[in-house]
């Protein structure tokens, strides 16, 4: 016998996992994949018509509810002017009513000068008049003082 060593029979594994692929499996696992894509695609196409008609559905409300804004907008509007307006009437009588008042305190304040002024021309009046009287009273005292 020849001294050839006996080479080891290798047995395929039974187990799936270790089986090499076929092209066959290769094209049906790309089709169920492209399957799955086009569902996914499908899916993805129903939603985007779903959400196309609930935002033209919401865009319609919103258009509805625009008018209604828009008449309360304008109804705060003329309230808030008719307000100002009434606030900017009371304000300017409140100032004619100061600017009226402080008049009157200038007018009391003339008034008062007047009377101090004429009151200073009295007391130039009776000044003098005392002045003369002391006067004569010093006249009169001197010449009675003489000796004679």
């Amino acid at each position: 016998m020849t001294n050839k060593k006996l080479e080891k029979i290798k047995i395929p594994s039974a187990n799936v996992e270790d089986q090499p692929a076929t092209r066959k499996m290769l094209w049906l696992v790309r089709d169920e994949l492209k399957s799955d894509i086009r569902s996914v695609d499908l899916k993805i196409g129903s939603l985007e018509s779903k959400l196309e008609s609930k935002i033209s559905a919401l865009d319609s409300r919103i258009n509805a509810l625009d008018p209604k804004l828009e008449s309360k907008i304008s109804a705060l509007e003329s309230k808030l002017g008719s307000r100002i307006s009434t606030l900017e009437y009371k304000t300017d009588a409140g100032f004619k009513l100061i600017g009226a008042k402080f008049e009157e305190l200038r007018s009391d304040y003339h008034g008062m000068h007047i009377l101090l002024e004429e009151q200073n021309s009295n007391n130039r009046i009776v000044l003098e008049g005392l002045q003369a009287l002391w006067q004569r009273q010093e006249k009169i005292e001197n010449h009675i003082s003489l000796p004679k």
